[in-house]
């Protein structure tokens, strides 16, 4: 009710002034409002509106809003649009305006005549279509350098080709060189200090994440595209008590015809990497199939002397350690994917892995006395291995809605290990 009341109130006072001006000696009259000062009008009106991409019809945030004052043409007011695209001009004096809205890489758009009235406050722009700017889609063309990082509405892209991961390494040393994104020693993941993060592979939960971040210590990175990161995580994601998602993109060429790749390294301490992508499209058919191989050891040297000050005989224990960690790891990926039509599309993946870790370990301990003389000595080995074999296959169906924004997904899921 106090709003109502307060909106009546302004309305009045406007009405009342108008009275005022129309009847004193000299007065304006008719276009005289105009003849007023703009920093004397009152400042009653809201300018509202949408920024879209004019080729993919995704909201645009943080595109910059300018308005001005005609006929000077100075800027009076502006702001930046939010996640959706939108943005509000408020107070906006009475008087004739003009938008000008511009972002990075795109033509800058103006919007004339706008006319806030005390009768017709609030103004809808609409929704804006900025295009890309020629000059900006030429120099790209030239140069042929992806960028690093690429931001969406809800998340950050990183290419891992930009990475600088070595060759031969893993997702983990990859994920090392992303702000953010931490990894220590022991191949665990956290993300802005946080390890409650979840992991998905291409959108999607697999099985072969179930051990957590440290099955990405056996993925190759030359067999990824890139690194989406996403903070803010909306509903259809479950985030309750996440810190954030680290979705893995999987390389899969869609070029037309057959087509594909292959890589192999080998490094020092029997390290050993490799990878291979097909791709054949005819028609509304796409079918790929890739694999990776990685095989890594790591030996283990340790020396521990310890003290006993309240034995005068065993003075001293020596402990020697030797040991090898082996690793090894198959990743095979496979599917297609059919397009009906420009709207309506099937799709099917399966994935299946097979980790398995290997442990060998000497330990020998001497007995010393003061002087450090040997009085007697043991020796243990052990040996020890586990593996996994997770599998998972994904079938999903997609319809796209007039809006190039807007679409629906149906998507059946079944995996194991």
């Amino acid at each position: 009710m106090k709003k109502y009341i307060i909106l009546s109130f302004i309305s009045l006072f406007i009405s009342f002034s108008s009275l005022v001006l129309a009847q004193a000696p000299g007065g304006m009259q008719g276009g005289a409002r105009n003849s007023m000062p703009y920093s004397q009008r009152p400042a009653v009106g809201t300018i509202t509106g949408i920024i879209v991409d004019s080729q993919s019809g995704e909201p645009m945030e943080f595109a910059t809003v300018t308005l001005r004052v005609l006929p000077n043409d100075s800027i009076v007011s502006g702001g930046l649009t939010d996640k959706k695209g939108r943005f509000s001009i408020e107070k906006v004096r009475i008087g004739m305006h003009k938008l000008e809205v511009s972002f990075i890489g795109y033509n800058v758009q103006m919007v004339e005549k706008l006319m806030i009235k005390p009768d017709a406050p609030i103004v809808d722009a609409g929704t804006l279509k900025l295009k890309p700017s020629d000059s900006m889609i030429q120099e790209i063309s030239v140069t042929g350098e992806k960028s690093f990082v690429r931001n969406t509405v809800d998340k950050k892209i990183y290419s891992v080709e930009k990475l600088n991961a070595s060759e031969g390494s893993s997702v983990n040393e990859a994920l090392a060189n992303i702000p953010a994104v931490n990894v220590d020693g022991d191949g665990n993941v956290s993300l802005r200090g946080s390890t409650n993060v979840k992991f998905l592979i291409n959108g999607k939960p697999s099985a072969m994440l179930n051990d957590g971040s440290s099955i990405l210590d056996q993925i190759p990175a030359n067999s990824i595209q890139s690194v989406e990161i996403i903070t803010n995580p909306s509903a259809k994601y479950d985030p309750d008590g996440m810190t954030g998602i680290i979705n893995i993109v999987m390389k899969e060429d869609k070029e037309k015809g057959f087509n594909g790749s292959v890589s192999a390294n080998y490094g020092f301490f029997d390290k050993y990497n490799g990878s291979l992508n097909l791709n054949y499209k005819v028609g509304k058919l796409n079918t790929f199939v890739s694999g990776s191989y990685m095989q890594r050891s790591n030996k283990m040297d340790g020396y521990n002397l310890r003290t006993d000050t309240r034995d005068v005989v065993n003075k001293f224990m020596e402990q020697e350690t030797e040991g090898l960690m082996g690793m090894k790891s198959y990743m095979l990926r496979y599917g297609f994917d059919y397009a009906f039509n420009a709207k309506n599309s099937v799709s099917f993946s399966g994935s299946n892995g097979l980790w398995s870790h290997s442990r060998n370990e000497d330990l020998e301990y001497k007995n010393l006395d003061n002087l450090k003389n040997q009085l007697s000595n043991s020796y243990r080995s052990s040996e020890s291995s586990y593996g996994r074999n997770p599998f998972d296959l994904n079938l999903s169906y997609e319809h796209k809605f007039s809006n190039p924004s807007e679409k629906m997904t149906v998507d059946m899921m079944y995996s194991g290990s």
